[in-house]
């Protein structure tokens, strides 16, 4: 009886990209919109040159501010968002770019997955 042989692991998927909107008034490239909600930030998955728009929905203030707690890259920080506001960030490089609430360290995080264009 010949040795059976283990199966073959099927690959891991990349993550599908977030879909996108047509550029909306006042900003200059495709649009996703992210909703802060829940006291989460959601991960996305985007196209360099692609805008992403957090609009914050919770009744308590949040940010959305690039880095890690403790250790903000300045990459962008929108300061409080009261229930109602929003704010954009427009991704022109490849890479992965973790983000956090400064008011909220330790429970809202997640990451743009930029993915090059086209």
């Amino acid at each position: 009886m010949p040795p059976t042989q283990p199966p073959t692991p099927a690959p891991t998927p990349e993550p599908a990209p977030t879909p996108t909107l047509p550029p909306l008034p006042g900003l200059e490239g495709p649009t996703i919109i992210t909703d802060i909600a829940n006291r989460k930030l959601s991960d996305v998955t985007i196209p360099v040159g692609t805008v992403v728009l957090w609009s914050q929905l919770d009744a308590g203030s949040h940010t959305t501010t690039s880095g890690t707690p403790g250790n903000p890259s300045g990459l962008w920080d929108s300061g409080e968002l009261a229930r109602g506001d929003s704010f954009s960030y427009t991704f022109r490089e490849e890479g992965a770019f973790r983000y956090f609430c400064k008011i909220h360290p330790d429970t809202m995080r997640a990451t743009v997955q930029v993915a090059p264009a086209g």
